[in-house]
């Protein structure tokens, strides 16, 4: 007998020993006994073998790549929180664009392509002589001259807004097609046009002589009909005041100052706030109010989704959470257009440099640079898609 079986006998005499009621059959007791003790035995030595080789089976085939689909669970609905704070790492890993290549001396020969992989549509600066639109059907940038010195080519199409002072009272749509302009007038100066995102209305910012007589027009070139609608004065303008469209193309919004409904007991709480107000496009009704840290330059200034907001703080241009009106980081410029949802792209005018189109992302690192011709200094550039 060896010497495992020998000591299972053992336990199972001494566990039939202080047992009062033995069974007559002694010997068979014992060897029935026994037996049962070593089956125990064996199986959970058998199952902790088991657990052990799990233990150390377990990372190779969580990590191995599945060959079926794993089964349908119910996921938990998540739960409801605050905005989150700037990340990149819930973005589409969507790969930025080769460098684009040298700016050529002849640029007005073909598109000017910027980093991002867009184009400049139109260009105006103090050196260059008049303003430069990009001809889609051409396929060359053509000149108006200096006739026009506000000059506002439509995303889409043939069409650019024009007026021949900044500020006047009127504000044409010249057809590159036809060169003819159709001239539409207001009642005060018309300031800053922005083009809706698909080219199909104008928005532009109106003021006169009246107190508090700030309003926004919308011209939509299909019908020629001009609409305006006047906004209360409860509020008072930033130093960038004018209107903006939203990116759904259905909002405008005006940078304002505004003191809270219920400052409470802070005295700081009663300082006038940077704020955005919203107005409905069709009708100039008053929608919400938007708390950001900042002034705002334009309908460039909004990501395509809407979440974020370019803004001019006191201190530096920031990167606002629109949700929240929480500052997310700083940016080198205030006055970026977004070419994507994580790519914006400005104009570097700093000192003495050689002026550049930058692209940067939403932390303002740089991603790409292209030195722009000495005559671009101070320009007025409009980037569209390629």
């Amino acid at each position: 007998m060896s010497g495992n079986a020998e000591r299972v006998l053992r336990e199972a005499v001494h566990e039939l020993a202080g047992d009062p009621h033995q069974s007559p059959d002694f010997v068979a007791g014992v060897i029935s006994r026994g037996r049962r003790v070593r089956r125990r035995r064996r199986a959970g030595a058998t199952a902790a073998m088991l657990v052990a080789i799990a233990a150390i089976a377990a990372p190779y085939v969580w990590l191995r790549p599945e060959t079926e689909p794993p089964p349908t669970a119910v996921a938990a609905a998540p739960e409801e929180s605050e905005a989150p704070e700037l990340t990149t790492d819930a973005l589409p890993p969507i790969p930025d664009p080769s460098p684009v290549p040298p700016v050529r001396k002849d640029w007005q020969n073909g598109p000017l392509v910027l980093p991002g992989g867009w184009i400049a549509l139109a260009v105006s600066a103090p050196i260059v002589p008049g303003s430069w639109v990009y001809d889609r059907t051409a396929g060359r940038y053509v000149s108006l001259g200096k006739d026009y010195q506000q000059v506002l080519p439509a995303p889409r199409g043939s069409l650019v807004a024009v007026q021949r002072n900044a500020g006047s009272s009127e504000i044409g749509l010249l057809d590159l097609s036809t060169r003819e302009v159709r001239w539409t007038s207001a009642v005060g100066a018309i300031l800053s046009p922005q083009w809706s995102r698909d080219g199909s209305q104008l928005l532009v910012t109106i003021f006169d002589k009246q107190p508090g007589g700030a309003r926004f027009g919308i011209l939509d070139p299909a019908n020629g009909s001009f609409r305006q609608f006047p906004v209360s004065n409860r509020q008072h303008c930033t130093d960038i005041c004018r209107f903006s469209w939203l990116p759904n193309g259905r909002e405008v919004a005006l940078p304002q100052f505004g003191i809270p409904s219920d400052p409470g007991p802070d005295p700081k709480a009663k300082r006038p706030q940077f704020q955005m107000e919203i107005f409905a496009a069709d009708d100039g009704a008053p929608i919400r109010v938007v708390p950001v840290p900042g002034s705002v330059s334009g309908t460039t200034s909004w990501s395509p989704d809407g979440r974020y907001l370019a803004v001019q703080a006191a201190n530096s241009p920031q990167l606002v959470d629109v949700g929240t009106g929480r500052s997310v980081g700083r940016l080198p410029s205030a006055d970026v257009t977004w070419v994507r949802d994580d790519r914006l792209l400005y104009l570097d005018f700093d000192d003495d440099a050689i002026p550049a189109a930058v692209l940067i992302d939403l932390k303002g690192v740089e991603i790409q640079r292209l030195p722009l011709p000495r005559d671009f200094v101070k320009a007025k550039v409009l980037v569209v898609p390629n």
